[in-house]
């Protein structure tokens, strides 16, 4: 299996979460906070050749006293949104492996089934983007100014996880192109995929079945639920 560098966006503020707490260093009854058990997935994969962390002032203290020794990690002061978090780990540090995965600092159920798959299904069918997507169960319906507008063919949509595994040099074309035109674009990029559409539309995306465990911890009900 190819070596790879995974980058991990957590710079962000939280503030859905409403708990005293950093989601990302909420531990709760838990032995690892919820920062850690997301690096570890990466930190004891063989074939990870190096963690970049987009990280605020909060999370990156904690980060910088846990793991000071830790040689594959970098820390990067990341920025007010996801997108430019990425982006300046992809300006403050120089990638050497040909593949890079993006990953959510709050995803933390991630498996090492998944990771693996991931990268094996990438090398073996020569992919240049590679995303985990899980069909919609539920009825999905548009809506505006609270009426309905159209309901959706549900068959033909999926939900979208991370980690998204790229070609190096595609992720870094897509953010360079963020970069020189973010003024003009939506004010919210939803993914590392997404700019891939808007900027690199002559690659093909390809899809691979994620896990239903693979959750994001975004509210404090998704810990009381049994997330974490």
């Amino acid at each position: 299996m190819e070596n790879y560098t995974v980058i991990i966006p957590a710079a962000g503020t939280s503030q859905r979460f409403k708990h005293q707490d950093h989601k990302l260093l909420y531990r709760g009854q838990q032995t690892e906070r919820v920062i850690e058990k997301t690096i570890r997935i990466f930190l004891e994969d063989p074939f990870c050749h190096a963690i970049i962390i987009g990280v605020n002032d909060l999370v990156g203290q904690f980060l910088q006293e846990h793991y000071a020794n830790e040689k594959k990690i970098t820390l990067v002061k990341g920025k007010d949104n996801r997108a430019d978090t990425v982006l300046v780990c992809l300006q403050a540090t120089e990638i050497k492996t040909t593949l890079t995965l993006v990953h959510d600092g709050a995803r933390c159920f991630l498996t090492p089934t998944l990771r693996d798959q991931m990268v094996t299904f990438f090398e073996q069918n020569n992919c240049q983007v590679l995303i985990p997507v899980l069909p919609i169960t539920d009825t999905i319906r548009m809506m505006k100014n609270n009426k309905v507008v159209k309901t959706m063919i549900r068959e033909e949509l999926v939900t979208v996880q991370t980690p998204q595994l790229f070609k190096t040099a595609i992720l870094q074309k897509a953010y360079q192109c963020y970069h020189q035109q973010k003024t003009t674009l939506p004010s919210v990029i939803y993914d590392d995929a997404y700019l891939i559409e808007l900027f690199c539309p002559e690659v093909e995306i390809t899809t691979i079945v994620g896990e239903q465990s693979n959750q994001k911890i975004t509210y404090y009900e998704d810990v009381k639920f049994g997330k974490y």
